[in-house]
């Protein structure tokens, strides 16, 4: 008889033991998937040891208070996971705070879970053409395998591209179920030698792994959006080492963080380059109102004599990023989440153009406003400049000077997958062409070069309220200048630490400023950042509840005299969700970065994670 600790595959509160423990007849291997019973219900767990009823019995006398259950049945002998993808697992769940099961499910594949032989034959074919194959394939029999991870799919063509002397496969998360289980089981049997993928390959079951490559570490698609909530560049870093796999950062300008962590070598080569700035208070001086600076607009004559491609970058969707009342200042904003409206223009059936306001957030949609709901005035304007409105004017401006205008083309992430790949392919065909676009952008920049990259409104990447807000922006203007020969940004202040050092290239003195300010603040990478989210659609009971949360952790940090290493922000009001009000409490947990974390750290943070409620939401930043 053997007592079998098993990891169920359901989320139980964190508060809660997370390894649970039953018995079975036969000892069975770790990775084993078995189905349990926990009250009443039957749940599908993995297998993490199993141990000989003799060697427990003592102990189980002495401190057993419950009835171990049996397992109620085997759904698959063999290891699901092997040893390493458990190990990391176990590591996510204690770093992100996460349900145990949640975290072990993220790494299983839905075909894990079926009944066995479902996909076998389909395997096995495969794997007799790819035996008929070797004869054409290089010999890389006595390579250990390679991980180059990037953020989307559309990345990943340029990657297979390059490394194709090597046959590489590809994974992402929208891989179909019968390519998916046969790229797992020859990447398990260690068949396949270079694997390009989005962040799911990091869960594959590596026969030989030995090196990982992280490709456009900083790109906002490598944070998790379902728990457990990870980021990517560091779940790569603890994959690395489990495996003993050497790690490659790769990024167009790194993260704080990973410059902190491996220096001057991550910065770019200090090159010519073409960058100017347009101070759009100088041409408003000049008696210049339109949104295109002087310079942009000979860009623009230009491109159609010169038949030039031009990428014109602009931070916003839609047509205005909100609808303003001029008398009162009322802004309309989202009923769920009490997020800005941002106006889009809509073509109807019969090509009349309709305004809507619509959330970014939750897309909610609602009619446009011609008289103010909170003064009844009629004063209402479109403030600020999205892409629509960016299409609008140029389209006027080659019309007031009377020239035939190039192809004009828009592209954002609200554009249709289809409808995104005609546009640019229309970009890349011989002649004229300007392209209006949003971040979406960033994901072509290895596919796209441009003559011309014009930035309007910089202004619009600064005005957040977050301590990467200079970081992020900078890097935008920094991938955007590397497709093109020629890089001209708008915005109305010229000593914007931005603006200074992409004209300067100065990375480095960016890089140790950000520094020493995130060292001052106790900013990542000198501390973490763990928030505390509530939500409860009375704004009274959410603000009782996070102040009832606080005293708590407020009282344990004095008892354990923890209050030199983690500080205590909030509660405070936080944006809807959903018709929710939201209460936001933020944990700083200051920490040595330039040695190792002691092994007191994880366990007194998360010590202290267990008092919140099952409740809350908990986010590691």
């Amino acid at each position: 008889m053997y007592i079998l600790e098993v990891i169920p595959l359901t989320a139980i509160p964190r508060n809660q033991d997370q390894i649970l423990s039953y018995f079975y007849e036969e000892k069975l291997p770790a990775g084993a998937l078995v189905e349990v019973e926990i009250r009443k219900r039957k749940i599908t767990a993995v297998v993490l040891a199993s141990k000989s009823l003799a060697e427990l019995k003592i102990k189980l006398k002495k401190e057993a208070d419950f009835e171990l259950k049996p397992i109620g049945k085997i759904l698959k002998e063999q290891p699901v996971l092997n040893q390493h993808q458990l190990n990391i697992a176990l590591w996510l769940s204690v770093k992100y705070f996460a349900p145990l099961g949640l975290c072990v499910k993220a790494m299983l594949p839905a075909f894990l879970l079926k009944r066995s032989g479902e996909y076998a034959s389909s395997a096995v074919r495969r794997r007799q053409v790819r035996r008929k194959e070797e004869a054409y394939s290089p010999d890389l029999s006595n390579q250990g395998q390679k991980l180059i991870l990037t953020p989307e799919k559309i990345m990943a063509e340029h990657f297979l591209e390059k490394y194709k002397k090597e046959n590489p496969v590809f994974l992402s998360s929208s891989t179909p179920t019968k390519e998916y289980f046969d790229i797992w089981q020859r990447v398990k049997n260690g068949e396949i030698k270079t694997i390009v993928g989005t962040r799911v390959a990091l869960f594959l079951p590596f026969n030989n792994l030995k090196e990982i490559i992280v490709e456009a570490e900083s790109n906002i698609a490598y944070r998790s959006d379902y728990t457990p909530k990870y980021d990517t560049g560091i779940l790569a870093r603890r994959t690395a080492k489990e495996y003993g796999a050497k790690l490659i950062i790769n990024d167009s300008l790194p993260k704080v963080e990973t410059y902190f962590e491996f220096g001057e070598e991550t910065l770019p080569q200090k090159t010519k380059v073409d960058i100017s700035f347009a101070n759009m208070v100088g041409e408003i001086k000049n008696t210049n109102f339109s949104i295109f600076s002087a310079e942009l607009k000979e860009q623009l004559k230009s491109a159609v004599q010169q038949k030039n491609k031009i990428i014109i970058f602009v931070p916003r969707k839609g047509y205005a990023p909100y609808l303003l009342c001029q008398n009162c200042g009322y802004i309309p904003r989202c009923p769920n989440c009490d997020r800005n409206l941002t106006a889009f223009k809509l073509t109807t059936y019969n090509l009349k153009p309709k305004t809507i306001l619509k959330c970014h957030h939750c897309q909610n949609i609602q009619p446009t406003l011609n008289v103010c709901p909170n003064c009844n005035k009629s004063v209402l304007e479109y403030k600020g400049l999205g892409i629509e409105k960016a299409e609008e004017k140029l389209v006027k401006f080659f019309k007031d000077q009377n020239i035939t205008s190039p192809k004009i083309l828009a592209l954002s992430s609200d554009t249709p997958q289809k409808e995104e790949e005609k546009i640019i392919d229309q970009f890349k065909n011989p002649g004229p062409a300007i392209l209006l676009t949003t971040q979406k952008i960033l994901s072509y920049q290895r596919l796209l070069k441009a003559d011309l990259v014009g930035i309007l409104n910089l202004e619009s990447l600064l005005n957040f309220v977050d301590f990467g807000t200079e970081e992020e922006a900078l890097r935008i203007v920094f991938i955007l200048s590397q497709m093109t020969e020629k890089t001209l940004i708008q915005g109305y202040d010229s000593d914007a630490r931005v603006v200074k050092t992409i004209l300067s290239q100065d990375f480095k003195s960016f890089y140790e400023e950000e520094l020493e300010a995130r060292k001052e603040f106790s900013y990542p990478p000198f501390a973490e950042l763990i928030k505390l989210i509530f939500r409860h659609q009375d704004s009274r009971t959410a603000e009782r509840e996070a102040e009832i949360v606080r005293e708590r952790l407020n009282h344990e940090l004095g008892i354990k005299n923890y209050g030199k290493e983690i500080e205590i922000i909030g509660p405070n009001a936080g944006l809807k969700e959903k018709g929710l009000h939201t209460q936001e409490i933020v944990l700083k947990v200051v920490k040595n970065p330039i040695v190792e974390p002691s092994a007191h750290y994880g366990a007194r943070r998360n010590e202290l994670l267990r008092l919140v409620p099952s409740g809350w939401q908990i986010e590691v930043v």
